[in-house]
């Protein structure tokens, strides 16, 4: 299980302080996954590499379909080895309804000899990033960050839903071909704030101004 929560919270370095424990004996007792790249005498600690740590945003041709986030909790990633999940390989997926547009909008386009570039994220600010990457067939696109509401997906200018995986994270679904995919944080109370702003100007526009003019002497035109 704890391999599993760090491959899913792509976790690469783990620092330890203090002498060795049941930590220090765990990655000991696993050195295909774990390895100490550096060790500090004076105080004690020790840094160690996650062999089999996952990238920020990475692609996954296979998926596990869970009905509600208990399911994804309690049956994918508590029981990860009972169902066979692997979070190298797999992805958990919540089928709800924006998992069901995004599987009407592209459908399942395989390649038998299944091939893809790692992706690069190329611009990233605040509330917005870019992500380019090519694949030969279709799959998701998974981004370790939180699943919030506000954000939408362009995939080549297109809005793509956004789908939950791994219980709290963000996957697209993305057919073959070249992606260029942008994700912007546009929350609702954005949208709300610019109406309101244009709202309270135009107001001003009206109401003011022929007082302003009135003032001066003028007469509205």
């Amino acid at each position: 299980l704890r391999t599993v929560i760090e491959q899913l919270l792509t976790i690469r370095y783990i620092h330890h302080s203090g002498k060795p424990g049941s930590e220090v004996a765990y990655m000991q007792k696993h050195p295909d996954i774990y390895q100490q790249i550096q060790y500090f005498p004076e105080m004690e600690a020790s840094l160690w590499e996650n062999k089999k740590w996952e990238r920020r945003v990475h692609f996954k041709y296979r998926a596990f379909l869970m009905k509600d986030d208990t399911t994804i909790l309690h049956q994918g990633i508590f029981n990860a080895q009972e169902i066979g999940f692997d979070p190298l390989n797999h992805v958990l997926i919540l089928e709800n309804e924006s998992f069901k547009q995004a599987q009407q909008s592209i459908p399942s386009q395989e390649s038998s000899k299944k091939e893809w570039t790692i992706p690069v994220m190329t611009h990233e600010k605040n509330n917005q990033f870019q992500i380019d990457f090519k694949t030969n067939t279709s799959g998701y696109l998974v981004i370790a960050d939180q699943y919030f509401p506000g954000w939408k997906a362009f995939d080549n200018g297109k809005e793509i839903p956004i789908l939950t995986a791994n219980y709290l994270q963000k996957a697209l679904r993305v057919g073959p071909g070249n992606h260029t995919i942008t994700l912007k944080y546009l929350p609702t109370f954005f949208y709300l704030g610019l109406t309101l702003s244009v709202g309270t100007a135009i107001l001003l526009l009206v109401f003011i101004t022929p007082k302003i003019q009135a003032q001066r002497g003028l007469s509205p035109s």
